[in-house]
């Protein structure tokens, strides 16, 4: 799907999509990120901070695939709750282990 884009009635110039600052995920399985500028309604976006309470241990988030996103984009995994996730790639090849009360930071350095 290609991503939207949107001109300003004024200048005649693409707007760029904001990113999405903040989102509070309750999550109960695995869920999946999308990257802001693609997400719908029913997507959960890759916020720039995100609060997680997952309901149960050994729950994923799978983050979006690099090639979709841009460098520099960031993200800030924290978790509120009482059981450990893990945050894996969108190919499932690396996790890293949140324990309750941590905080884990993502920054895309290469998106090829």
């Amino acid at each position: 799907m290609p991503t939207p884009t949107y001109v300003s009635p004024f200048t005649g110039t693409v707007v760029e999509p904001t990113d999405v600052s903040y989102y509070n995920l309750e999550f109960s399985e695995t869920t999946t990120l999308v990257w802001p500028q693609i997400a719908n309604g029913t997507d959960v976006p890759a916020s720039r901070i995100m609060d997680c309470t997952a309901s149960a241990d050994d729950l994923q988030i799978i983050l979006p695939p690099g090639n979709q996103g841009a460098v520099g984009t960031d993200i800030l995994f924290r978790n509120l709750g009482e059981h450990t996730f893990s945050i894996n790639d969108s190919s499932l090849d690396s996790s890293v282990i949140i324990d309750p009360g941590a905080a884990v930071y993502y920054y895309l350095t290469d998106n090829s």
